[in-house]
This record gives C-alpha cells, structure tokens and sequence, in this order.
C-alpha cells in the first residue's frame, strides 16, 4: 500500500513552505543563508548544506529551516542524526502533507534497524481464478461444453501482506527486503500467495538510482506455479515543483513445472511513470509500460503495452489520503495458438481504487480500502472474464 503513495509523498515538497512560515523572521541575512542552503542542497553538496541550515537553525529556531536540515543530513548518509531531527519535526504536529513527507524519510531511516509492515483483512473476489463466463468453446468448427472445474461463485476469505526490509550497511547502501501477499479461502483451490525475497544496492540517493536482485515465487491452489528470478534497475526522481519521475527496466528469467515447460523464457519489461500537482493535495500522473516474453514456443509469446492514468489525493482536514487508477493493457501473442488455431490478442480494462483514513486506529493499526474491477477480453472466449476485488485490511508498522 505504501508503494501507492510514494509518487504522490514525495509531490509534497511544496508544502514545506507552507508550513509554519510565520516563525522564519523576514530578514534579509538569514534568508540570502536560507537560499544558500538550497542552492547547496540542489546541486548535490549535502554536507555544506546541512552546516548552513544548522546554523541558520541556531539563529531562527524555525521548523522550516528544520526540515531543510533534516533532509540534508540524510541525504549526505547522516541518518541518525537526521532521524532525531525528523522527528522532532513531527513533534510539533505539521500539516498532513509534510508529516506523511517525514514518514517516508523516517521509514527509510529505520530500515538500518529492521523494519516491517503487515497487513491483514478481509477480501471479497467475484472471481478468484479469472473464469470466463462462456460455457462453449469452437474447436475445429465444433462446439464444446467447458466445465472451469471448480465453483464459479464468489469468494470471502483472509487477504494478507508482509513487507520486511534490514538495511546491511550504515550508509543503507545494502538492503535486503522480503515481501509476501496473498488470499487464502475455505477451499485451497482459490489460495494464492506471492513471495519475494530481494538484495538492493543503492547506486545514487538523489536522484534515487538502484539495482535489484530478486527471486519471486507465485503459489497458486497450494502449488508452486512458477519462479522469476530477475535483475532490475530503477532510476526515480523527485522536483521542487512537486512532479515524479521514474524509470524501470528489469530482466526476468520464467519458470514453469515441466508440464508447462512451453511457457518458460526470458520476459524483459520497460516502465515509466510521470506525475505532476495540479492542486496543492491532487497529483495526476500516467504509466507506460512494455514487456516481452519470450516463450519456448512461440504461440506462447506476446508483447505487452500497458497504459495507466492515476491521480493521487490526499484531503488533510480529513485525515485522508487515496488513489485512484484507471489502465488498459494489450497483450499480442506471436503465432496462431495450436488448439484454437487463431493468434490471440487480449485487451484488459482495470479501474482500482485504494483510500486510507491515517486518524482511524484499531489496535494501533490503520484501515485501509480497496476496490478493484478487471475485464479481459480476448479473440479467444475461454479467456475473457469480469472481475471485482474488495479488501478492507488493517496495516501496523514493527
């Protein structure tokens, strides 16, 4: 869930100089320091610019100047000492958009200690293993009747996430991460559960550029599916103007069991993601995405474009923030498939959305919302299906 809102947290630089702006006394000295600080802090001199913050600090006891010095310490990899300062900050109760900025900064702090987020709730799935509807199938100019082999009524059960990440160096240079989300039902058949366990090396901190070593394994009806072991790189941006920008490409190598040996081969996948305020608490933004797989037979080989449009909010009177996400995704194999003889081609509409009420607690854990719904059609009619995903979950941070 956190991943949702990353874009859109680091859009709220903006509101930095919002916030308590009254306590920076209109001097002229201390505000050609203050632009010097800045101009020190963009341009990369993280250590200069945490020495002229500190002692512009001594002199204005502003939180603003506070902030500014705080992020420049963790940017030059002084992470304790920024961390005590962050929250302080937060001791003072600033507005919604720059305390869920500090969280961020924090939470990255706290990863040298070990970090974990869990998640847990209830998950309602019209359609838990994407069955078509259509109860014929054309083969060969006959008609058949097609029994999917398992219920086809909706489902209640148990949704789950677990986020774990240990920094394992001082300068967070290293991290280890591992992930694991998933539904579990009354019937084994619909479980399906995802793990990841992951090595990041920090390349750069600002721009953030990083590289990735990553081993995924998808359990679907209490069997092992696939593995995906993979190789990433990702470059993210943030703006003073408030816009994101990030890039990913990534290198996958498939595998299926031998009976769906076919289906194994490499899958490379492209993505950029790009977004900008358009109101000091509404970010718009779009993804473009592209992947290739490259199975061992080639029906089983597709290209993917995806679109995705997305505006992140965040209404700090209401203690609320959320996002809402609309994409569609084409999906073209390389050859006619060898039992319907046609080549196929696929076309999914997604619309998502996910708000969370950061003032709600339950046990010290914060609910969340999410709703989703997919539609998959296809030249091919075993493979078209609607579907729509309910999660009320509960988040606590260790």
């Amino acid at each position: 869930m956190i991943g949702f809102f990353y874009g859109f947290i680091f859009s709220s630089l903006p509101a930095f100089a919002g916030f308590l702006n009254d306590q920076i006394q209109v001097i002229d000295p201390n505000e050609i320091q203050f632009e010097e600080g800045m101009k020190l802090l963009d341009q990369g001199h993280y250590d200069d610019a945490s020495i002229v913050f500190g002692d512009l600090y001594d002199t204005t006891l502003s939180p603003r100047v506070k902030l500014e010095w705080a992020r420049s310490l963790y940017l030059s990899g002084k992470k304790e000492e920024a961390g005590k300062l962050f929250r302080e900050v937060l001791e003072r109760d600033p507005p919604m958009m720059v305390r869920e900025r500090v969280n961020v900064f924090l939470a990255d702090i706290d990863n040298s200690k070990g970090r974990a987020d869990i998640s847990v709730g209830v998950i309602y799935d019209t359609n838990p293993r994407a069955v078509t509807n259509d109860r014929v199938v054309n083969l060969f100019g006959f008609s058949f009747n097609y029994d999917p082999g398992s219920s086809t009524k909706p489902q209640t059960g148990l949704g789950y996430s677990i986020n774990a990440a240990k920094a394992l160096d001082s300068d967070n240079k290293w991290l280890a991460s591992f992930t694991a989300n998933g539904a579990q039902f009354s019937d084994i058949i619909f479980n399906r559960t995802t793990l990841e366990e992951s090595l990041t090396y920090r390349l750069y901190n600002s721009p953030n550029l990083q590289l990735k070593l990553a081993y995924e394994e998808f359990i679907y009806g209490g069997r092992l599916l696939y593995t995906d072991p993979s190789i990433s790189l990702k470059h993210a941006a943030n703006y003073d103007n408030g816009s994101y920008w990030t890039n990913e490409i990534k290198f996958a190598e498939i595998h299926y069991p031998s009976i769906y040996y076919y289906l194994n081969g490499p899958l490379y996948t492209a993505l950029t993601s790009y977004g900008r305020p358009i109101f000091d608490n509404i970010v718009l933004g779009f993804d473009l995405g592209l992947d290739r797989a490259a199975a061992k037979e080639s029906p089983y080989s597709y290209y993917t474009k995806t679109l995705g449009l997305n505006s992140n909010f965040l209404f700090p009177d209401c203690f609320i923030k959320g996002q809402i996400k609309a994409l569609v995704a084409e999906r073209n194999y390389d050859d006619p498939d060898p039992i319907f003889g046609i080549i196929r081609k696929d076309i999914r509409h997604g619309f998502y959305f996910s708000v969370v009420k950061t003032d709600w607690k339950l046990f010290d854990m914060t609910p969340t919302l999410d709703v989703s719904y997919e539609k998959n059609n296809s030249d091919v009619n075993i493979y078209k299906y609607d579907r729509e995903v309910l999660t009320i979950s509960f988040k606590k941070t260790f």
